[in-house]
């Protein structure tokens, strides 16, 4: 799957973070795009905003520390599960969340 452009992405992400509490906490590999790139983003989330992600055998786990979660942590959420999503996570995420998809972004 390729990456969307900006205003389809911020449709997408303005639309989740407005009802962030209906947000998948669980999410099967099998789901997520771009899986062989995930681990990357896995550990760029996990460096730069926190220790928001669960990662088991099969599927990765969502576990902000705020309730209702912050917006960057359902932005890096969603970088996590929807890496196509990346333009806009761009230029509605935080210093934290930009330095996590631009880590995880290089050499691809």
């Amino acid at each position: 799957m390729e990456e969307i452009d900006l205003p389809e992405a911020m449709v997408k992400i303005r639309r989740a973070l407005g009802e962030a509490e209906n947000l998948p906490r669980t999410v099967p590999f099998t789901d997520i795009p771009q899986m062989e790139m995930m681990e990357d983003r896995f550990f760029a989330v996990d460096r730069t905003v926190g220790a928001i992600l669960g990662m088991n055998d099969d599927s990765v786990d969502f576990c902000p520390s705020d309730e209702p979660p912050a917006q960057d942590e359902v932005l890096a959420w969603l970088w996590i599960i929807h890496p196509e999503y990346r333009v806009g996570i761009l230029e509605l995420g935080n210093s934290a969340v930009r330095q996590a998809v631009l880590e995880s972004s290089e050499g691809s």
